[in-house]
């Protein structure tokens, strides 16, 4: 096979170790970040009504002890 023939191995060969490396990395930035934390996923939940005023309260003083 001539060089040609196998340029196309050379930047699959490329692209997989591009996404090999690169994707580990966006995902641990994601989670350093921390993403939300418990309050704003409870006042999130308690403002789409999921959660009662009593529920709110009572796990808003569980996360804060």
């Amino acid at each position: 096979m001539d060089s040609m023939s196998w340029e196309w191995v050379w930047w699959a060969a490329a692209a997989v170790l591009g996404t090999a490396i690169l994707w580990p990395l966006t995902r641990r930035s994601r989670t350093r970040r921390g993403g939300d934390s418990a309050e704003e996923i409870l006042n999130r939940r308690f403002a789409r009504g999921e959660i009662t005023r009593s529920e709110y309260e009572e796990k808003l003083a569980a996360l804060r002890k």
